[in-house]
């Protein structure tokens, strides 16, 4: 049962940050897709900067928390 479990891989999404914080291409991969839309329209009206740099931060840390969670409940 825990090798049909589906990772994600948190430097992947540091990557994802890196290259395509701007258009929310980490919160989309991570699987958060309100806060990716939510992301793109702050980002579109410049408020947005602070949000691409904490989410740099702030995605790895989520799907390593999110992979822990699956994990959890499989062994439930």
């Amino acid at each position: 049962m825990l090798t049909t479990i589906q990772f994600k891989n948190p430097t992947t999404g540091l990557i994802c940050g890196l290259l395509g914080g701007g258009i929310a291409v980490d919160r989309f991969y991570k699987g958060d897709i309100g806060l990716g839309i939510a992301k793109i329209a702050s980002v579109c009206i410049l408020v947005g900067f602070v949000w691409v740099v904490a989410d740099l931060f702030l995605v790895p840390k989520g799907i390593r928390k999110d992979n822990l969670d699956k994990l959890n409940m499989m062994l439930m």
